[in-house]
């Protein structure tokens, strides 16, 4: 059975979204772009309005963190997801 990762993203209001991100076993970097994208959507589901900046995200499985980025920063490295049984 697959687990996909958890993308969190904490947005410059302090509202945090968290949602599973479909992850193929067969790429290793997390698909950022994903993540942003849907955690926009759940800010516009949740609040009825557009997001603001999302200031920091990560990536976590079973507790343990992927990937974790700041929005101001160009650099994102995403290590290999390591997220199946």
């Amino acid at each position: 059975m697959a687990h996909s990762p958890a993308f969190i993203a904490t947005f410059n209001d302090d509202t945090q979204t968290r949602m599973t991100v479909w992850h193929d076993p067969e790429h290793k970097a997390l698909n950022l772009d994903r993540g942003i994208r849907l955690a926009q959507h759940a800010y516009r589901s949740r609040k009825g309005q557009e997001p603001p900046l999302i200031v920091a995200a990560h990536f976590e499985c079973d507790g343990e963190i992927l990937a974790r980025t700041r929005m101001w920063s160009r650099r994102y490295r995403a290590r290999p997801a390591r997220c199946w049984s």
